[in-house]
């Protein structure tokens, strides 16, 4: 028969649009197969992090002492003997063992305290919002109820800056003067707010245990300026998500903490020193740091030439000398005040 059978032309016919190839049938299972390893690796991870986080509470237990300041309580780490006490403020999102260069120095001279804010470190999340008044509160109570004595030396790093100039303004007769360690200007804050987006994906990474994979790769430069005793449990602290939420929670109410501290008083005659990192300045940061000095009467600068924004990490003792000249400053105020004669 002309042109063949039916079957046979129909077994010529290769298939087309309307036919599925032995190929395509397959890609369905291999979509299947690579969602399925993916959620795999995210439960690994997921577990990886929960049973190390576990482990971590047990055998990184707090330095200091955990306070009640109003339903969740705060760690206080104090050492040294003497006074004004200087109290050390970390930026966003630091803890005390930002510190742990400075503190051992500092008490050498004097008491000094570093503490964690709610959420970091040891601190225990807090109520919302996280605004500056509010912070500035619960350090207020902080202090208070641990019997910590007044005068304070307030030392405040990057963000931190902003809190101890609104405690200095609201608690005037309890500081003796101010130490900032490359702080954040109004200005700048509000030209450079925090990356919100990336902290809400940081709580992400760390439940997933992508950041212990980055950990241990090494990747965080500025942790292995610490000393090799601090230098893990630093990590493991940081590695958990409430350290994350309470850094959204703080950067994403800025605008009102700005607000907060654009209302308050300088520091009048109060002694400042304004610690600058000397690498990557750029100009809008040189010229917060210049407004920054124009908060008291009695200001000064040291600019830490090998120093990026961590200051108290690369250049420790700069910070130290700068504490150091503050209490001298207090000092001699508290000592012209009792004998009136100034």
């Amino acid at each position: 028969m002309a042109g063949g059978s039916r079957s046979e032309r129909f077994d010529d016919v290769r298939p087309g649009r309307g036919s599925r190839s032995p190929r395509r049938r397959r890609r369905p299972w291999r979509s299947l197969w690579v969602t399925g390893t993916l959620l795999g690796l995210m439960a690994c991870g997921a577990s990886w992090q929960q049973l190390t986080a576990r482990l971590e509470e047990r055998y990184y237990p707090p330095p200091g002492t955990l306070v009640d300041v109003g339903g969740h309580r705060l760690h206080l780490h104090c050492s040294g003997r003497g006074r004004p006490t200087v109290v050390l403020e970390a930026g966003l999102p630091g803890s005390s063992l930002d510190w742990a260069l400075v503190q051992p120095k500092t008490a050498k001279v004097t008491r000094v305290c570093a503490y964690d804010r709610a959420g970091y470190g040891w601190g225990e999340p807090g109520p919302r919002p996280r605004t500056s008044l509010r912070l500035t509160d619960e350090l207020h109570v902080l202090l208070e109820r641990a019997g910590v004595p007044s005068p304070y030396v307030l030392v405040g790093h990057s963000f931190g800056g902003l809190h101890v100039r609104l405690y200095a303004s609201r608690f005037p007769t309890q500081v003796a003067g101010v130490v900032l360690v490359d702080a954040a200007s109004e200005e700048v804050v509000r030209r450079r707010p925090p990356r919100v987006v990336k902290l809400l994906w940081c709580e992400v990474e760390i439940w997933l245990g992508l950041r212990r994979l980055e950990q241990a790769f090494g990747l965080d430069r500025d942790a292995r300026k610490l000393p090799s005793t601090v230098r893990q449990v630093a990590a493991a602290r940081a590695m958990r998500p409430a350290t994350c939420r309470a850094a959204y929670d703080e950067a994403s109410v800025r605008a009102e903490s700005l607000w907060e501290v654009r209302q308050a008083a300088g520091l009048g005659s109060k002694p400042l020193v304004v610690v600058t990192r000397g690498r990557d300045l750029d100009p809008p940061w040189r010229a917060g740091q210049a407004a920054l000095l124009r908060l008291s009467t009695k200001s000064s600068q040291v600019v830490a030439s090998g120093s990026g924004h961590y200051v108290q990490l690369d250049q420790p003792d700069a910070v130290v000398d700068a504490v150091r000249t503050v209490i001298a400053a207090s000092r001699d105020a508290a000592n012209c005040t009792d004998h009136r004669r100034c």
